[in-house]
């Protein structure tokens, strides 16, 4: 009872603090005909308002390993209802992330999500799919770094899922490193989080690879990624 209660809360302070946030992030793009204004005021500060709201203290390690004005796709864990916000509120970089696209039919949060300048793919190999990751690569190019689910759905178990390969060939067509990021829950009683680490390792370059390195880029970033999970107290 205990736990669905708690869930109910989480999602009720994300989606409060989303339409709180939203009126003046549409404003901001309308006016500026642009969506990075808009990230770079609201972003950050939504995350951290979710955060506070579920009583949850963010610890950051290795913000460092992020130049301010460098291009990633960064591989971020998903076995926390909390991280993507904690990644929110950590990183002040332009970035975008990489979304399936049946989330993109979601009312409110597909429009969302478009104005904001997420990206959706289909995650199947079809010319839509690679046109789709093409376009994100592009986005890339143009300063954005993206952010990419690698396991591919939300989980509650402790251990990573296998990797998608999408996000790779992505990072490998748009020749930018790949960064670790690993969200790390610390719970309290009756299974509260209350704190998340958040690791942000070395970027792992892709310079010169090819889609026959994808595998053991697959590897080295899920290796990286694992050693973070299993400081999980």
């Amino acid at each position: 009872m205990f736990h669905a209660l708690y869930l109910a809360w989480i999602y009720t302070m994300i989606g409060l603090w989303t339409l709180i946030v939203f009126p003046s992030s549409l404003l901001v793009t309308l006016l500026t005909g642009s969506h990075r204004i808009g990230h770079r005021i609201h972003s950050r500060f939504w995350g951290r308002m979710i955060l506070a709201s579920c009583a949850v203290r963010l610890r950051v390690h290795g913000a460092e390993h992020l130049g301010r004005d460098g291009a990633y796709v960064l591989m971020l864990n998903h076995n926390s209802h909390f991280a993507g916000y904690a990644f929110a509120a950590a990183v002040s970089l332009q970035w975008r992330a990489v979304l399936g696209l049946k989330l993109r039919k979601i009312p409110v949060f597909g429009w969302i999500g478009r104005l904001a300048g997420h990206v959706f793919v289909d995650t199947r190999r079809t010319p839509a799919a690679i046109a789709s990751l093409n376009a994100a690569a592009e986005k890339i190019r143009g300063g954005l770094s993206v952010l990419v689910f690698p396991e591919g759905r939300h989980h509650d178990t402790r251990d990573l899922l296998p990797f998608k390969s999408g996000g790779f060939h992505l990072a490998i067509a748009a020749r930018v490193p790949v960064v670790p990021v690993t969200a790390v829950e610390r719970r309290g009683p009756l299974g509260r989080v209350r704190t998340i680490d958040l690791y942000i390792d070395d970027p792992i370059a892709t310079e010169g690879l090819t889609t026959d390195d994808v595998p053991r880029l697959v590897e080295e970033t899920r290796s990286q990624m694992a050693r973070r999970v299993d400081t999980r107290e």
